[in-house]
C-alpha cells in the first residue's frame, strides 16, 4: 500500500495594515526554502487592487512626514496597506493565491458605504497614512522618532492597542 503524506498547512496571523505584522511575516517566509502551493488571503482581489493603488501616495506622504526615511523605506512602509494580499510575492512570486473574500467583500462594502463606496479606498488609505505619520488624534503628540524600526514599533502599538480613530 502506498504511503500518502498529509499536506502541511501553515497559518500566519497578523494585524491588518500593520507594518510590524508584515515585517514578521516576511521574516517567517525567509526561513522557508520551498514555496507554498498556494496562499490564502483575507481580501477580494478587486478590493485589494484598489487599495494597493494608494501605496505610492502613502509613500510620498511618509517622505514628507519623516525626513529620516529613505524612499525605499517609504515604499516598504506603504506596503503595510493591505499587506496580506501580496507580501508573499517578495519571497515566492509565482505562488497561486486564493482570495478568501471573493464574492463577499465587494458586496459588504457596497452595503456599508452605499453611494460612497468609490471613496472607500481613499478613506481607508488615508487612515493608514495618518497612523504611519502619527497623526492619530489631536490629543496624542507625535513621538520623536529616528528610524524606520521605531516608526514600525509605534505604528504596531497604535494598531494593536486600538489607539487609532478609525
Amino acid at each position: 500500500m502506498p504511503t500518502v503524506s498529509a499536506p502541511t498547512i501553515w497559518m500566519y496571523g497578523g494585524v491588518h495594515d500593520d507594518p510590524g505584522s508584515r515585517q514578521r511575516f516576511l521574516e517567517e517566509l525567509a526561513k522557508r526554502e520551498t514555496a507554498p502551493h498556494l496562499v490564502a488571503v483575507e481580501w477580494e482581489q478587486s478590493v485589494f487592487e484598489r487599495l494597493a493603488a494608494w501605496r505610492p501616495a502613502i509613500a510620498q506622504e511618509l517622505g514628507k512626514c519623516w525626513d529620516f526615511l529613505t524612499p525605499k523605506e517609504c515604499n516598504g512602509l506603504s506596503c503595510a496597506l493591505a499587506w496580506e494580499g501580496d507580501a508573499y510575492t517578495e519571497r515566492f512570486p509565482g505562488t497561486d493565491v486564493l482570495w478568501l473574500e471573493s464574492g463577499f467583500q465587494e458586496e459588504k462594502l457596497k452595503r456599508q458605504n452605499g453611494a460612497h463606496v468609490s471613496k472607500y479606498p481613499k478613506w481607508y488609505a488615508r487612515g493608514v497614512c495618518n497612523r504611519l505619520c502619527c497623526r492619530i488624534r489631536p490629543c496624542i503628540a507625535p513621538p520623536a522618532l529616528r528610524s524606520e524600526q521605531e516608526l514600525i514599533d509605534v505604528s504596531t502599538l497604535f494598531r494593536t492597542q486600538n489607539l487609532v480613530g478609525f
